[in-house]
């Protein structure tokens, strides 16, 4: 397949894929590391790799170099990736992708995972998302889009926001719109993080994931995660109370979450 390099492609059992790019959508680095906790968590292997030159820029999205003691020892240029996971108790298995979001060649990119699509023979798509949001660092806030009235209920059951929304698009647009075309079940999930934070933001990975539990019928536990996330808390606390703006910004938005829950 052109751009794709398949390296082995086991029968799976009604795959679901989940998605995670890098890159713009990927807000606290909540998508791919949600993606990359789940595909280490259930043992996944690589299937295929994807050959990324024809849609970024490397200007923007530069090759990763290793220089040793003044020689180049490495040059490694940006790739998406393909795993599988054959999950015990399952159906469904899993297909992993995990790339940069492309910046050029929107539908021959889609075109090229939905090749993927159909040779594993994947049943649905989840798309993960992380976005910014003036919300406080002790919200754990996710929204979400749907290609049918079907999963639409399985999103608001989750307690997942359905979003409304008008302006420029990710990719996950191309794709969900792809998705559509050919019959797929897409599913869009999105993860807010505070527009303060920078780095990853723990307590939305470990949303996502207890989100894809269900969506995924998996059992994964992300105990270290959680420790992560109380020592996060503790250390942005701390930055806080350093921090006069900061400090005004972060009571503000708490006033705010008060009064919404109070109306709810």
């Amino acid at each position: 397949m052109e751009f794709i390099r398949l390296k082995g492609l086991p029968p799976l059992r009604d795959p679901v894929m989940l998605v995670g790019f890098d890159g713009w959508p990927n807000a606290g680095r909540q998508a791919t590391g949600t993606v990359k906790y789940l595909a280490r968590a259930l043992k996944s292997f690589t299937v295929a790799e994807v050959d990324m030159e024809e849609f970024l820029v490397f200007g923007e999205s530069r090759p990763r170099v290793t220089v040793e003691h003044g020689l180049l020892s490495k040059m490694v240029k940006p790739r998406g990736f393909f795993w599988a996971a054959r999950v015990q108790g399952g159906p469904p298995d899993i297909v992993f992708f995990h790339a940069p979001e492309p910046e050029l060649k929107w539908h021959t990119f889609s075109k090229a995972i939905f090749k993927m699509v159909e040779l594993a023979d994947v049943r649905m798509m989840v798309l993960l998302g992380g976005m910014h949001d003036h919300i406080h660092h002790t919200d754990t806030i996710t929204s979400g889009v749907a290609s049918d009235v079907k999963l639409l209920k399985t999103l608001t059951d989750l307690g997942i926001r359905p979003i409304d929304y008008e302006g420029p698009g990710a990719f996950h647009g191309v794709l969900m719109a792809e998705g559509v075309r050919a019959g797929l079940p897409c599913l869009s999930i999105w993860s807010h993080t505070p527009a303060y934070l920078q780095g990853k933001y723990y307590p939305g990975i470990i949303r996502l994931i207890e989100h894809l539990n269900t969506v995924l019928r998996i059992d994964v536990e992300p105990a270290d995660l959680r420790d992560a996330a109380r020592e996060q808390a503790v250390q942005l606390d701390k930055l806080i109370e350093e921090n006069k703006d900061l400090k005004s910004l972060t009571e503000t938005l708490s006033k705010i979450k008060d009064k919404k829950e109070h109306l709810h």
